[in-house]
């Protein structure tokens, strides 16, 4: 296969030859192609405040973006090795505290919309105002986040309790619980109904994303195309 190869190859340079092309525009025209953005790897790494939310997304990241996206929760990694990347990528609540965390990398830090997804808000449209609510997170950040948009949305009767709650039917009649997190549905099953708190990738945010990905593999490849094409410009006579 190899030999096969380095013959097309070599019959293609003639022709480029023949059409009248220089050896080092040959080269450097071969470089480009075979350092091309869409082969070139980078480094990707996706930071949240709990490992359910860090995998998870990271795992959408990753298949949006077609390279593998490293998963770090915060307050869990050493910055000086974990940042050792080529982009950090965060949510807009997490992202005044990533850039500070990062701001020795002098890596490109980048704030992305995470929202529920809409089957949440339809479930959540139909909770009676005076239905009692519980919020069972992992993160009080979260929770809070949550329980405030419910309590703009008219639903007021709103605690937030710990994955170590101990929680009966007599405390709520509903409970929200994010989605990454299928154990503690299991714990609820036949006692209190419950919603799973769905977030999706904003579309407009996974649009950019793919931009900036496309950016650094081209600024990671142009360097290299820029000296091959030096490294074969033949001497001009002085």
């Amino acid at each position: 296969m190899r030999e096969r190869a380095l013959n097309l190859l070599r019959s293609v340079i003639d022709d480029c030859l023949d059409a009248g092309l220089q050896p080092n525009e040959i080269t450097s025209a071969a470089w480009q192609h075979a350092l091309r953005p869409e082969q070139v790897s980078i480094r990707v790494a996706f930071v949240e405040c709990n490992d359910e939310r860090a995998l998870y997304f990271a795992g959408e990241l990753s298949r949006h973006l077609v390279t593998p996206v490293r998963p770090l929760v915060l307050g869990g990694f050493d910055p000086a090795e974990a940042f050792d990347v080529d982009l950090i990528v965060t949510t807009f609540f997490h992202l005044a505290e990533v850039r500070r965390l990062a701001r020795s990398s002098r890596v490109e830090v980048i704030g992305i919309v995470v929202g529920p997804h809409l089957r949440t808000l339809l479930r959540l449209a139909q909770i009676p105002a005076s239905h009692r609510i519980g919020i069972l997170y992992s993160t009080i950040e979260q929770a809070d986040l949550i329980r405030r948009s419910l309590i703009q949305a008219g639903l007021t009767n709103v605690d937030i309790f710990t994955p170590e709650s101990i929680v009966t039917p007599d405390d709520v009649e509903v409970i929200i619980i994010p989605s990454e997190m299928p154990e503690i549905r299991a714990r609820f099953a036949n006692s209190i109904e419950t919603i799973e708190f769905g977030n999706v990738l904003d579309e407009a945010s996974v649009r950019m994303l793919e931009q900036v990905v496309e950016e650094i593999r081209e600024r990671k490849v142009s360097p290299s195309s820029t000296l091959a094409a030096r490294a074969v410009r033949p001497h001009q006579p002085g």
